[in-house]
């Protein structure tokens, strides 16, 4: 009895051993890559005026670290080992804040919450910002955001758009954030376009 005892207790410490082993894989944490302006092409003669960028509004499956995927059947799921640097949302806000900067439409493009005094303001809604997995094994890195220009005096929206794009990507989370990478410049790409044509029609200050 003794001796069954004693093996018993090697077998579950051989057990405990084998399991400490199995060590989960680490998380890889992505970011959205920086803007640029390079090829950009400005008309609009705004450069006196100050834009300040609002919060974005979005749910929450895009204000957590998440990234995420959906398909067909069940909806919204996110993948186990990788993670944005910060929530989707947020990182958006910075890349937005560097793109106007970079544009130079405007003499200063103060971030949400700023207390200085503006003539605009852009606010958005994200929509989608998410890796579709289609029933067809291929897939795809969405972006949708709408954006609202605002006079910031009269609070009248002067304009509003709606910017989607859409990359085909590989299944699995390293081609999702490339996919969504791409995805966000061409929306940059649209938002500069829309921006130039809709300042062009304000009366210079």
């Amino acid at each position: 009895m003794k001796y069954h005892f004693i093996v018993l207790a090697i077998f579950s410490i051989s057990l405990v051993g084998c399991s400490l082993q199995k060590t989960t894989p680490a998380i890889e944490t992505y970011f959205i890559s920086p803007p640029s302006t390079a090829g950009n092409t400005r008309t609009a003669k705004t450069d006196k005026l100050v834009i300040q960028l609002a919060v974005a509004d979005t749910s929450s499956v895009f204000a957590s670290t998440n990234i995420s995927y959906q398909d067909q059947q069940q909806g919204f799921n996110s993948y186990a080992y990788s993670r944005w640097s910060d929530s989707p949302v947020n990182l958006l806000s910075f890349y937005f804040q560097q793109l106007l900067e970079q544009s130079k439409y405007f003499s200063a493009v103060t971030p949400p919450g700023s207390l200085s005094d503006t003539d605009l303001v852009l606010e958005s809604t994200l929509y989608d910002f998410s890796h579709h997995i289609k029933d067809d094994d291929h897939s795809t890195a969405n972006v949708s955001i709408q954006f609202y220009l605002i006079d910031a005096r009269s609070k009248k929206v002067i304009a509003t758009t709606l910017l989607d794009s859409e990359v085909v990507s590989e299944q699995n989370a390293g081609s999702a954030v490339l996919g969504l990478n791409k995805a966000v410049n061409n929306i940059a790409d649209q938002l500069l376009v829309w921006l130039d044509k809709e300042l062009s029609k304000l009366p210079n200050k």
